[in-house]
């Protein structure tokens, strides 16, 4: 609390000034690739990862010589003595969370600002986003759930707003991140500017985030709002746009080599159904082709920690014949990224998505949808060619052309609304 209150009195009083952080002992991170530790590190030293907060010493957390990235997840603590641990970082308020917070809107929103940015919370997504929208300056920020501590930094930053407004123009894409008063800081000082609540995850509480986003448009914290989701699109009264790619880039690392027939990397659905539903194929593919073993390439990593880089995913992607694109929660989720990652390599897709019938890319020689194509035709779907998509349909997932004049959604077609 105090180094909290060291942070908004120096923010008060010098906004202009970096902040510089208290330094710890040690400051620990559970697990190995805890989801702030990427943000932590801009600013922070001596972070340490732990497996368990067994690890972390007693005499370390009553004298208060230590810090926590966030409080472990109660799923990680079962003993009684971790849950007294955990109970006692919580009392003593020994996470980084509030600190974290101020630094980092301090860097990130005060000043001149890059003409267009993206702001995420996930480092995950930030790579692969990044890759995508290289036109934009990906930027990392912490997720901030407890409003009180937002209302403060506005209050600061209220004062001190005269001489710390950036009048120019540019773009600002919150992604995946409905917080008001996060968004009512950055708008403060930065009037100007075209601001983007896009929705990179599914929603569950569509009545009250409607309610939100409406009363965000109404008082200009927000221009723009959309999702990747088009029933969560339809629900919330905001614009559709689903994942795109940036197609000139992964054209030229296109080599023209395949190493798989198909592949697919992705997160395992409850009770693995994703894979469960690819057996047919598999069953049918290896009677077609009896030595195809070797050509079939299939990960499902169980945790975060499994995961690989989005450019070593590249490599697998871009080298295979054929996109494996699997349902992971519900068929009318938004698209994955495997599918205009496909369309932009003119590749072909086995996926069990059955809403791409209605899309105007489908075609029975583009796609085959498991539980609607008989598998005694899929050995012609893999052999035959396909012709290349017309450019009218690429655009739209040409992540290129997003958010600027070309931009093919501000054409409001009826296809994509």
């Amino acid at each position: 609390m105090f180094a909290q209150f060291i942070l908004l009195l120096s923010l008060l009083l010098h906004p202009e000034r970096r902040l510089v952080p208290k330094k710890y002992k040690y400051l620990y991170a559970f697990g190995e690739k805890d989801r702030r530790i990427e943000i932590c590190q801009r600013y922070f030293c001596n972070i340490k990862s732990v497996r368990s907060i067994d690890e972390i010493k007693w005499l370390d957390i009553l004298s208060r010589r230590i810090r926590v990235i966030s409080i472990p997840d109660k799923s990680y603590i079962s003993k009684t003595n971790q849950k007294i641990k955990r109970l006692l970082l919580k009392i003593l308020m020994l996470n980084v969370s509030a600190e974290l917070n101020i630094i980092n809107i301090q860097e990130y929103f005060i000043g001149r600002q890059e003409p267009k940015i993206v702001f995420l919370i996930e480092q995950i997504t930030a790579a692969l986003v990044q890759y995508h929208l290289p036109a934009f300056k990906v930027k990392l920020i912490k997720g901030e759930a407890k409003l009180f501590r937002l209302y403060l930094i506005y209050f600061v930053l209220y004062v001190n707003k005269s001489k710390l407004m950036d009048y120019a123009d540019g773009v600002t894409i919150f992604a995946c991140y409905p917080n008001e008063w996060l968004i009512k800081i950055y708008r403060m000082l930065h009037p100007n500017r075209q601001i983007v609540l896009r929705l990179h995850n599914r929603v569950d509480n569509h009545v009250k985030l409607r309610r939100r986003i409406e009363s965000m448009l109404k008082k200009h914290v927000i221009d723009v709002a959309e999702s990747y989701y088009r029933k969560d699109s339809e629900l919330l009264n905001v614009n559709y746009r689903p994942n795109g790619v940036n197609a000139k880039k992964l054209i030229k690392e296109d080599q023209n080599i395949r190493k798989s027939l198909y592949f697919f990397l992705g997160a395992r659905s409850k009770g693995n159904t994703r894979m469960c539903d690819l057996l047919p194929v598999e069953k049918k593919v290896k009677e077609i082709y009896p030595n195809i073993l070797q050509w079939i390439d299939l990960y499902s990593p169980v945790g975060t920690s499994e995961w690989i880089p989005y450019c070593q995913y590249l490599e697998k992607a871009i080298s295979t014949e054929v996109f494996i694109d699997l349902v992971r929660i519900s068929q009318d989720e938004g698209f994955s990224y495997r599918i205009p990652e496909a369309l932009a390599l003119n590749r072909k897709i086995i996926t069990n998505r059955r809403n791409l019938i209605q899309e105007p890319f489908y075609s029975k020689d583009r796609i085959f949808i498991l539980g609607v194509d008989s598998l005694d035709g899929l050995q012609a779907f893999l052999e035959n060619d396909i012709p290349k998509l017309d450019d009218s349909i690429l655009s739209y997932f040409n992540s290129e052309l997003w958010w600027s004049e070309d931009d093919p959604y501000l054409r409001k077609d009826p296809n994509y609304r």
